[in-house]
Order: structure tokens, then C-alpha cells, then sequence
């Protein structure tokens, strides 16, 4: 009994040791924030002047990481496709206290992100909290955020999604697709899934609504006349496991998922007379499958740590067929041509802290402000933009295939007008792609980085 006590009080000892860390740390991020916030309040200032030498590391390390994909630069894109009047007359309509607090949330994104990789080992002691819960058992899991990570069995796991009503993505979906058909270009949405299917009879509908939240805006945009593909609807007709066709560590679809995505999406739209691809080059057997075994840590892994998540293999597709793209990515100043292999980041391929780094990114580049890619081999002048998250960023190269010309816009990164990109580059079809799980985060139009912000 002695013995037993002593270890029980050893372990109290060190997990209050623990404790007592993580809220000094705690403590100095929030004192940091307040001189941050302060001289905000007082100046308006950037984070600079107050934590010049803390910032400017983390801008260091953020260029200098070489295990981690590469980031953007600042681009004004407003100042090249800049908003109508009435949507310039919204944007000053925000109030300088507003303005500040948009500022201090972004100093205490890149402060956090900071801390997380230099305060404290911090990585190590998460995957320390990790196996102690382990070791205790312990399995509960809230959905409050929707950014909290569940296991669901055979090692996937997954976050929960809560029910938002969808008014006002149908609305901007709606309202897109009306500037489009004035200008006698048609546009069509594609709903990506997400891991979880509609009927799998567990999660869905219960502690997930993802897929309850999508059925309401495709609804809206059905009765909009609004076209769409719902990927979801493919599954079922092949008679697919759609937890297979994801990442076990992460919430993006597999390469293999995203190139039969493709190759039913294109086929989809050849039938409607909107695009006139073959299909036939995105047959699995025309490309060479180059297997880097245990890369990939997905965005869920990350969240449980390695002591949880084991790293999985990642496929990067090299078609056997000859290939020639003229690849632009201002952002990154690139301006390039060569085969199908240049559309891959090959930094995103190598091995490294899988922390800090995401393989699943390599495809396109990831999610990137804009892309042009031109396909100097293609047989036929049809014109795509692409609106997309994350999961366009897979799917982007095999459709680059299918036409001569694809520009990709994500709007997380892409900060000027949608309507006045379209109006000088009018392409011949617009689609926007987007999985089920963004439908459940509320609109946020003071920043321009919305993905449903097509103004």
C-alpha cells in the first residue's frame, strides 16, 4: 500500500509539474497578447514594434522550415480585380474597433502558431498528454467546435460537425451563378464528402451533421436551378466504403479518391456538352503510382500526436502518356513548363517534422491565392475556373488533363473581387468545389478570406 501511495504521489507530483508549465506558458502568451492588443488599441501599430524580435523569428522560421510547405507572398489582389462600388462602401463600413480586433486575432494566430513550435517542446508535451490519457482510458470527445478529433473505428478518425442553416451560402452560391449566366457562362457546384456517409447509421445525423447541413444547401440550390454533382450520389452507385477513400489521419480524400473524382465529374460534364474531355486519360492504368510509405500526417494525426496516429502513405500520380503545362503561381513567383510532374511542390514530398508539414499539400502547391495552369497538349480551348478548397487542391491537376486552360482561385488566400475575375478572364464553365464540412462554419464577409465571399 505504501509503495502504491508513493507512486500515486509521484504521478500526482508530475502531472502537476506538467500543469503548472502549460499555464506559464499560458500566462506568457496572454501577457504578450495584452501588450500586443494595447499597443493596437493605442497606435493601430502591426505586432512589430512590440514583439519585433519574437515576430521577425517567426517570420524567419516560417521561411526558413524546409521540412514544411513553402508560404505565400502578399499580393494585392484588389488592386487587379477590384470590387464594385456598393461592395468598396461595405468594406468602410466596418469601424476602426472592428478593424483592430481583425488585427489582433491575426497576431494571436501568429503568435500561437509560434509558441506551438518553439515554447516549451510543446509537440512533445501534447504527445505526452496523449499517451497518459491512454494510459487512464480516457475516450471522451466533445463536438463543441467542430474541431475536435474522434475515433470512429479502424483507426479513421474524424471531426464533428455541428447544423448551421444554409440561407446564406445559397444565397451566394445563387447569387454567382446569376452574374455568371449574364455573361452566358455556366456555372456548376461540386459537393465534395466528407469521411462520413450520409447513412452510415453511427454518426451522422447524431453527432455529426455535416451531411444534414449539405442536404439543406443543395436543396437551395436546387430550387435555384442552380446545377450540381454530389459526389455522395457516385459513391452510393458504386457501392463504395467512403471512409476508405480518406486519409485514416486526416480529413482530405486519398489521391486515388481524387482522381476518380475527376474522371466522374468530367464525365459528367462532357454529357451536359459543358467540357469535351476524354476521360480515358484519367484511367488508373495510364499512370505510374510513386508510393512514399508513412509521409503523410494528416490534420486530425497532427491532433493526436504520434502517440496516437501513425503516419501513412501518400501517392503521387505520374501519367505514362506524354505531358506538357505551363504552370503560373504568382504568390510563389512561379512561372514555369514541363510535364505533369511540375504541378506537384516536390518540398511536400520529402521527409521530415510531420508536424510542421503537410504531404497531402504537394498536390497544386496547396491552397494557393491563384493558379493558372495551361495544358499546351490539350485537344480541345475549353476555359475552367476553378473555385476550391483544400480538396480542389488533388483534384486540380487531374482536371488541368481534361481542358486547355484552368485557373484556380481559393478564397481563404485570394483577397479581390470574384465578379471582376471573372469579367476580364471570362472562362467558358466556373465550378466551385467545396467538401460537406464547410457548410457547418458560419459566413464571416469582414475580411475578404471567406470561401463563400463571392462578391
Amino acid at each position: 500500500m505504501e509503495k502504491r501511495s508513493a507512486r500515486g504521489n509521484w504521478l500526482m507530483l508530475a502531472c502537476a509539474g506538467v500543469l503548472l508549465l502549460v499555464c506559464l506558458s499560458i500566462l506568457a502568451r496572454f501577457l504578450l497578447m495584452q501588450v500586443a492588443v494595447k499597443k493596437l488599441h493605442i497606435e493601430g501599430a502591426w505586432l512589430e514594434p512590440v514583439l519585433g524580435a519574437v515576430y521577425t523569428e517567426y517570420q524567419k522560421s516560417q521561411h526558413d522550415n524546409k521540412n514544411g510547405n513553402e508560404k505565400e507572398m502578399p499580393i494585392d489582389w484588389a488592386a487587379h480585380y477590384p470590387f464594385s462600388e456598393r461592395s468598396a462602401e461595405e468594406n468602410t463600413m466596418f469601424s476602426r474597433y472592428e478593424k483592430v480586433e481583425e488585427k489582433i486575432q491575426d497576431t494571436e494566430k501568429k503568435v500561437t502558431e509560434w509558441t506551438a513550435d518553439h515554447l516549451l517542446n510543446y509537440m512533445k508535451l501534447v504527445a505526452l498528454g496523449k499517451e497518459y490519457q491512454q494510459i487512464i482510458d480516457w475516450r471522451i470527445t466533445t463536438n463543441a467546435t467542430g474541431k475536435n478529433v474522434a475515433e470512429i473505428g479502424d483507426d479513421y478518425l474524424a471531426y464533428f460537425h455541428k447544423r448551421v442553416r444554409q440561407a446564406d451560402k445559397i444565397e451566394a452560391v445563387t447569387g454567382l451563378a446569376s452574374v455568371c449566366n449574364e455573361q452566358g457562362i455556366p456555372l456548376v457546384y461540386l459537393a465534395a464528402p466528407s469521411k462520413l456517409a450520409r447513412n452510415d447509421g453511427v454518426y451522422s445525423g447524431m453527432v455529426d451533421f455535416a451531411n444534414q447541413n449539405e442536404d439543406e444547401f443543395l436543396r437551395g440550390l436546387a430550387a435555384h436551378q442552380v446545377p450540381y454533382i454530389d459526389l455522395r450520389d457516385n459513391i452510393e452507385k458504386e457501392g463504395l466504403n467512403q471512409k476508405s477513400l480518406f486519409f485514416k489521419t486526416d480529413h482530405h480524400w486519398l489521391p486515388e479518391t481524387a482522381r476518380w473524382a475527376a474522371q466522374e465529374i468530367v464525365s459528367e460534364l462532357n454529357a451536359e456538352g459543358l467540357l469535351t474531355g476524354d476521360t480515358s486519360l484519367l484511367a488508373a492504368d495510364l499512370y505510374e503510382r510513386k508510393i512514399y510509405p508513412g509521409l503523410q500526417l494528416g490534420s486530425q494525426g497532427k491532433k493526436v500526436t504520434l502517440a496516437k496516429a501513425q503516419p501513412e502513405d501518400i501517392t503521387q500520380f505520374l501519367p505514362r502518356f506524354p505531358t506538357q503545362f505551363h504552370l503560373e503561381i504568382p504568390s510563389m513567383g512561379i512561372d514555369r513548363r514541363g510535364d505533369f510532374s511540375i504541378l506537384y511542390d516536390q518540398n511536400g514530398l520529402r521527409y521530415g517534422d510531420y508536424y510542421h508539414r503537410s504531404a497531402y499539400e504537394s498536390y497544386a502547391y496547396g491552397n494557393r491565392s491563384y493558379i493558372s495552369i495551361e495544358n499546351e497538349l490539350a485537344d480541345n480551348d475549353r476555359h475552367v475556373l476553378l473555385i476550391k478548397d483544400s480538396f480542389g487542391d488533388a483534384f486540380a491537376p487531374f482536371l488541368a488533363l481534361e481542358i486547355r486552360k484552368l485557373d484556380i482561385l481559393d478564397l481563404r488566400c485570394f483577397t479581390g473581387s470574384v465578379r471582376s475575375f471573372i469579367e476580364q478572364h471570362h472562362p467558358d464553365v466556373v465550378l466551385v468545389m467545396y467538401y460537406n464540412a464547410e457548410y457547418s462554419n458560419e459566413m464571416e464577409l469582414t475580411k475578404h478570406r471567406d470561401l463563400f465571399d463571392f462578391r
